[in-house]
This record gives C-alpha cells, structure tokens and sequence, in this order.
C-alpha cells in the first residue's frame, strides 16, 4: 500500500510539473503578445 502511494505522489508530481511546465509556456506567450500589441 505505502509503496502504490508513493508511486501514485510521484506520477502526481510529475503531472503536476508538466502542467506547470505548460503555463509557463502560455505566460511567456501572453508577454510576448502584450509587447507586441504595446500594453
């Protein structure tokens, strides 16, 4: 069980990451826009 739970956290974790991973991909676009458009 405690095993099954530790995998569970760390395929958590790594979820986690790549959505992170992916705002701050979005982010960075957003900024590049907002220079574009002069905000």
């Amino acid at each position: 069980m405690e095993e099954l739970q530790g995998e569970y956290i760390a395929a958590l974790g790594v979820k986690l990451n790549e959505r992170l991973m992916e705002l701050d991909g979005v982010n960075r676009r957003i900024a590049i826009l907002s220079r574009e458009l002069g905000d």
